[in-house]
């Protein structure tokens, strides 16, 4: 058993022993894995728990990261990792002070025997408990006030590597969610930089005053992402019925039937690149690939007569699941318009909050889904790891080997 199995398998015992510590039923077979701990089921959980806390910090210590000095971290990488830099600018790396663990369940917020637990109130500016000296952070900027859903105030930050350097003495972020309303703000000079205004009904407006050199302020920038439909891989839909979609053909005569070209000019209207490759092309050095299929209502056509529905005989309702706002039904009403001209396809369109939407996207409740990505370091594999199997972001449940075999 490898190292990462090991500890799949430990922590899984581990949720098991802290359920029946907390009286929840388990199934018989977790029950045969920790068969001969009972009946003590709090004592065996706290014991088995530091039995692994002591496994996880021996093998720590055999991880290939030194620090040399108070500014200087060594890390040895098993291979040659091209993006790495990348990767220490990812969220998932960010130092933490190591004060916000909760070591018992005795200290006020309970631990509930996971391995590592902490206090969701440690991102706050006032923050001292066990001696935490408030968030800390490497950048220009610190967290000085955070006011819930109003705004956000950073100041310079003295220990920060290049602070000389450092021209702005302070940032407030406020926190406007209604796209029109922010867009005002700014408008009226009560704030001074808009990440973005794709969100806004005039957008199209907004960028053709920028092409037409009419405005300095409005900046069309590339963007390491990509727009696309989740086609729902799986063999059977949520109702338990066959899914028509875990047929490679059918899902390619939908992708040959959508005028991508059409969509980016007559819809979003803002200029959006066609997508005619996941990884967006030109985007990382040293990689390229050859561009997908292009607008072929004919062989899509073919495709579907191929896959048994000609004609669209025999094909029940397609249906495309979307996140309510940011122009994305705009985009399904001209998608669905397309299948149901090119394809003669019966096509229904379902917006949906997107609380509900994630959540049917993550559990495959969906036919054809909305989706997006964007890459999160400089390699292929932070966009093509999404369709392995196995892969937490892999909603539509895509496996290569079976799509293969259409």
């Amino acid at each position: 058993m490898n190292i990462i199995a090991g500890v799949i398998v430990r922590v899984h015992i581990l949720t098991i022993l802290r359920d029946l510590k907390n009286g929840r039923s388990v199934s018989d077979e977790e029950m045969g894995l920790v068969a001969g701990m009972g009946p003590d089921w709090a004592g065996a959980a706290d014991e088995y728990r530091e039995k692994h806390r002591a496994a996880m910090d021996e093998r720590f210590g055999k991880v290939g990261i030194k620090a040399l000095d108070e500014r200087t971290l060594e890390v040895t990488l098993v291979r040659p990792t091209n993006y790495f830099l990348d990767l220490t600018a990812f969220a998932t790396f960010l130092p933490i002070h190591r004060s916000i663990e909760l070591l018992k369940e005795t200290e006020g917020v309970s631990a509930e025997l996971t391995l590592w637990a902490y206090d969701p109130q440690w991102v706050k500016p006032d923050y001292h408990r066990r001696g935490y000296p408030g968030l800390i952070t490497n950048g220009p900027f610190r967290l000085e006030q955070w006011h819930f859903k109003d705004y956000m105030y950073f100041v310079k930050n003295p220990y920060y590597h290049a602070a000389d350097e450092v021209v702005c003495g302070s940032i407030k972020a406020r926190i406007i969610t209604g796209a029109g309303t922010y867009y005002m703000a700014y408008e009226r000079g009560e704030v001074d930089w808009l990440g973005e205004v794709t969100r806004l009904d005039f957008a199209p407006a907004l960028a053709a005053q920028a092409l037409g050199g009419e405005r300095d302020d409005i900046h069309i920038t590339p963007m390491f992402g990509t727009y696309f439909y989740d086609f729902n891989c799986q063999p059977t839909l949520p109702d338990g019925s066959a899914n028509p979609l875990a047929d490679c053909r059918l899902r390619m005569a939908l992708n040959l039937a959508v005028d991508k070209q059409a969509i980016v000019d007559k819809v979003k209207k803002i200029g959006n690149v066609v997508a005619r490759n996941f990884v967006p092309p030109d985007s990382i050095v040293g990689y390229s690939c050859e561009p997908g299929p292009v607008y072929n209502p004919k062989r899509a056509g073919e495709l579907m007569a191929e896959a048994g529905y000609a004609g669209a005989e025999g094909l029940p309702p397609i249906q495309i699941l979307y996140n309510n706002g940011y122009g994305h039904e705009e985009v399904a009403q001209a998608v669905a318009e397309m299948w149901r001209e090119n394809l003669k396809a019966e096509i229904v369109i379902h917006g949906k909050e997107v609380k509900s939407f994630a959540e049917d996207k993550k559990t495959h409740k969906f036919m054809v889904c909305r989706a997006s990505w964007f890459g999160d370091y400089g390699d292929p594999t932070t966009f093509l790891d999404m369709m392995v199997t196995g892969n937490g972001n892999n909603d539509p449940g895509f496996f290569p080997m079976l799509n293969m075999m259409g």
